[in-house]
């Protein structure tokens, strides 16, 4: 199994975690405990240190994310690129803007709601990519 096949799955279930852990940092509210948008204060409690894996998470999913387009793209079938190159494109807007607005909205629902709808897009995009993969 080639990096064409792997790093989609891997991709996949980096962002599926980003998601939980986002949900679960909603659930215990402790959306604000990082006031700044990118940057986290050391974690010195547990709802920092939730929200501090949040934002590593989407950062790795984003690595991750960018490696597999490039792999995709490089030797992928037309569907994986497409849906990867779209995926990475969401996924920019979702990590470098609407992540930030809604920190610095103070957790408006309408945005939180946003927010998770683009996530949500982003995994089924680059769930279709992986499978668009492993399928050859």
């Amino acid at each position: 199994m080639g990096v064409e096949k792997i790093l989609p799955l891997l991709t996949v279930f980096t962002i599926y975690s980003t998601m939980v852990l986002g949900s679960y940092v909603s659930t215990i509210g402790a959306g604000l405990a990082c006031p700044d948008w990118p940057l986290c204060p050391f974690p010195t409690t547990w709802e920092v240190l939730v929200e501090y894996m949040h934002r590593g998470f989407a950062m790795l999913s984003f690595l991750l994310a960018t490696l597999t387009t490039y792999a995709l793209v490089k030797r992928g079938n037309k569907y994986a690129k497409a849906t990867a190159v779209l995926g990475l494109l969401l996924l920019i807007i979702q990590v470098f803007l609407v992540g930030a607005i809604v920190i610095f909205s103070a957790l408006q629902p309408v945005l939180v709601t946003v927010h998770m709808g683009v996530a949500l897009l982003v995994f089924g995009l680059y769930t279709i990519a992986a499978a668009y993969s492993v399928k050859g």
